[in-house]
């Protein structure tokens, strides 16, 4: 015989799918073949843990059940399972309060949209009676759970009288039990074997209750608790952290691409020749990854600097990383000399030519003094005279589409002739032509993505690192 069809969906659109029926004690005899999409699409199950729950009538039972799934797993990969119904599905009489499925795949969960379940009852005269007695045995439960939440809260102000109350409903939970223990003997011999399988179930709660409520009236009297401001000072209240606290890893970055390193934690780095890791970075340091919905973020920590990057958008993109500055420090590159002008040229200036770049976060300034002896070749062309080193070139992301950043000049001699200076992306640097012989001076800016520069010699040029707010002498070229 073939298995009734659910087709359920994601989305929770309405499909009208075939109401189950069953009766009370119906155990893994009907089984339903699952179909789940996401809107017009199939969905893969595959990886993850599917679940049946549901809400009997009434609302007092809750059903929770992963065994009873079976599938291929190419069943998976189109949504397709089937489920057996147990007997613990049909153990109320009535319509179903809810029913649906779940997929739980890491932190991520979905549920389908319902549908309805309708128990119908059986022939067992003592169905009226086994309820009175087993509401009355909850009741209790209840109620000893309330005194065990009482003595928690407050332990530290009235922890005899809550442990008395404790003890007194446990003597009235072993005369209900004694009750359930009769009323079952009275039953074996009238009722089926349905009700058999019931007051073995029943026999089942009762002795599992009492060794649980055994268990914890023997760990309250040997609990050692905090007082709420012990409490306070020693753990972390649940609003501060709602989203989960950032945990030490165990897995050490060497090799990993860091591009798959994205689960939230703190990892050590040690030796690591991964690819995608900051340039210039020491491998050894702390990587912190940070994952806040479709936005992820790793901060890298190593040898008093930090590099950072995220990753978001749709496709998701990882950005460049980029070196935070911890102090607002001012990186100094100065050089002198005619060595980075073109060849053919170099006569047409003289030695005391200078450049003098200030790089303040992303922002850098560039200042020069040209000097000009021979005009003979400049009045026609755009010389390249200085080459700018990394730490200070022009952010590539922020050219868009044009190619020059203009560089304001000014003639010392009068009357003023035809001159200008730019600075031209890629190697040739900054170009300069003149008409006037003389000094010439030369000043622009621009914005910079690269790595702050160290201290020291930088190409032909030499680095000199100042923090602000500091006196320092500074002797200019």
């Amino acid at each position: 015989m073939a298995n009734k069809i659910l087709n359920l969906d994601f989305l929770k659109n309405p499909i009208l799918p075939p109401i189950i029926y069953g009766r009370v004690g119906d155990n893994g005899l009907q089984t339903v073949t699952i179909n789940i999409t996401r809107g017009d699409e199939m969905v893969d199950l595959t990886g993850g843990t599917l679940t049946f729950e549901g809400e009997p009538a009434g609302g007092k039972v809750k059903v929770f059940d992963s065994d009873n799934i079976s599938s291929t797993t190419e069943g998976l990969k189109r949504g397709t399972f089937n489920y057996t119904f147990p007997s613990k599905a049909f153990s109320v009489e009535g319509t179903y309060e809810r029913a649906y499925f779940s997929f739980q795949k890491g932190e991520k969960r979905d549920t389908t949209n319902g549908f309805k379940i309708i128990v119908q009852g059986t022939a067992d005269i003592d169905a009226e009676e086994a309820e009175t007695i087993i509401t009355e045995y909850n009741r209790l439960i209840e109620k000893l759970n309330k005194a065990y939440q009482d003595a928690l809260k407050k332990i530290t102000i009235d922890y005899d009288s809550v442990i008395s109350k404790i003890e007194e409903i446990t003597t009235e939970i072993v005369q209900i039990k004694a009750q359930i223990v009769e009323m079952i003997d009275n039953a074996e011999k009238r009722i089926d074997e349905v009700a058999k399988d019931t007051e073995n179930s029943i026999t089942t709660i009762g002795k599992t209750v009492t060794e649980a409520i055994n268990q914890a009236l023997e760990e309250l009297r040997n609990a050692d608790f905090y007082t709420q401001a012990e409490s306070d000072s020693r753990f972390i209240n649940k609003i501060t952290s709602e989203k989960g606290l950032l945990v030490f890893k165990n897995m050490e970055v060497k090799t990993q691409d860091w591009n798959t390193i994205t689960t939230s934690g703190i990892y050590t780095v040690y030796e690591a020749t991964g690819e995608n890791r900051p340039n210039g970075s020491s491998i050894y340091g702390r990587l912190f990854v940070y994952v806040d919905n479709a936005t992820l973020t790793q901060q890298y920590v190593a040898s008093g600097k930090m590099f950072l990057r995220t990753r978001q958008g749709s496709p998701a993109e990882w950005t460049n990383w980029k070196e935070v500055a911890f102090e607002e420090e001012r990186y100094i590159y100065k050089k002198s000399g005619l060595d980075e002008v073109e060849s053919a040229y170099k006569t047409a200036f003289g030695e005391e030519t200078n450049i003098l770049l200030i790089r303040e976060g992303d922002k850098v300034d560039a200042y020069l003094r040209v000097n000009v002896v021979d005009v003979a070749k400049l009045k026609t062309a755009l010389v390249p005279i200085f080459v700018i080193p990394e730490g200070f070139k022009i952010d590539d992301s922020l050219r868009g589409g044009f190619w020059n950043v203009a560089l304001t000049t000014v003639q010392y001699t009068f009357p003023q002739g035809n001159y200008g200076a730019l600075y031209e992306y890629g190697s040739k640097g900054i170009r300069f032509g003149s008409d006037r012989k003389g000094n010439h001076y030369v000043h622009g800016s621009w914005r910079t993505a690269d790595p702050f520069p160290e201290s020291g010699s930088l190409g032909t040029g030499t680095v000199t690192t100042f923090e602000q707010n500091k006196e320092y002498t500074i002797n200019l070229l």
